[in-house]
């Protein structure tokens, strides 16, 4: 039989079954990492909103999958059966390019995020399981700390699942930002109130960083890198400055509190102690370089004003500490960080200026 009569029943010429073959491995290769991508980014680098990272991959993925289907029907061209192929492999390419460059979105966002983690505490306001025939995958819903939505679901283990009571219970969640800039959960546990560290400094006593804040009456707005419009460098390194800055001023509310109660507070000092040694080990640019040392010599100042209260508790509340030489010289030079920060950013949105603002101003012992 020759080919003529081959092409005629449809068999096509054996270079052409070569081709098929060719793109459908092709197309399988990447269905099976696409897979192997989604067990890897469930086990290490959950996002805490898949439809982020989804519709951040669909401007790489669709251009990517019609490109593929154009140079198919090139390859294809002249063979029989083509508009039966190209629907063929059409379908199996809306499976197989979403999904390999989704999850690539979910591991590279992970991997590759060289940002210092955040914890969060969020009381646990419900919680459900959903049964398959294998298994069974617990979720809770918690308060929302971010500002895109009101709550957040997670899924925990079982162990988890079981010691929760909503409305009651509370959970000390680890997250980072993202190499997408999607923020993605590190790890979820049951908070019980006890001291615990990120980034290496340790929150003192449970106290949030919200709560430190409202014990001055400052609102906290965290640095939000996805709303400023500064270079990526610059970013990082505010993000990391301000997360220090939250560890030194909960330390710092313990500390004074204690002190005005007559008691030594040498381990939370050496936690206050620590949030600035973060800071001066940070890599600032060119033109955050003066902010960094201003914030660091303000700091030192306080530190020193702490050490020498901390030398005679006795005095307790009877300290006039905001009219102290080194308080004031402190205090002053945190204005002058807050004001090069307005200099070299006034193109900056309003919330990122307000954290400017507020974060100096929760540092400030006036």
């Amino acid at each position: 039989m020759d080919i003529v009569q081959k092409q005629r029943e449809g068999e096509g010429p054996p270079g052409g079954r070569l081709k098929k073959a060719a793109l459908v491995s092709a197309l399988s290769l990447m269905l099976a990492g696409g897979f192997v991508l989604m067990f890897w980014g469930m086990i290490a680098y959950r996002p805490l909103d898949s439809s982020e990272i989804f519709l951040k991959s669909i401007p790489l993925s669709v251009p990517l999958m019609l490109v593929f289907l154009f140079y198919a029907a090139r390859l294809l061209r002249g063979q029989p059966s083509l508009r039966r192929t190209l629907v063929w492999l059409a379908l199996f390419s809306a499976v197989a390019f979403p999904l390999f460059f989704y999850n690539l979105g979910v591991v590279m966002n992970g991997r590759q995020d060289t940002r210092r983690p955040r914890d969060h505490v969020a009381k646990v306001l419900n919680k459900h399981s959903v049964q398959s025939k294998n298994s069974t995958a617990y979720h809770v819903e918690v308060e929302s700390w971010g500002k895109k939505r009101k709550t957040e679901r997670l899924r925990v283990s079982g162990r988890l699942y079981n010691s929760l009571v909503p409305g009651k219970s509370r959970l000390n969640i680890r997250t980072s930002p993202g190499a997408l800039e999607c923020e993605w959960i590190r790890s979820v546990q049951l908070f019980d109130g006890e001291p615990f560290r990120t980034g290496g400094v340790q929150r003192a006593g449970g106290l949030t960083v919200e709560q430190a804040f409202g014990t001055m009456n400052v609102a906290y707005i965290p640095f939000d890198p996805s709303l400023a419009r500064m270079v990526p460098a610059e970013k990082t390194f505010l993000e990391n400055l301000f997360q220090n800055i939250d560890y030194a001023i909960v330390a710092r509310v313990h500390v004074m509190a204690g002190l005005e109660h007559n008691q030594r507070m040498d381990g939370l000092i050496a936690e206050y102690q620590r949030a600035k040694e973060e800071i001066r080990g940070l890599e600032a640019t060119e033109r955050l370089k003066p902010v960094q040392e201003i914030v660091l010599q303000a700091m030192e100042e306080q530190d020193e004003f702490l050490q020498k209260w901390n030398q005679t508790p006795a005095l307790g509340n009877k300290l006039q500490f905001a009219r102290h030489p080194l308080v004031l010289s402190a205090s002053n030079k945190l204005r002058r960080a807050y004001q090069e920060l307005l200099d070299l950013y006034p193109q900056e949105n309003e919330g990122t200026k307000a954290t400017f603002h507020n974060e100096l101003c929760a540092l400030d012992f006036i």
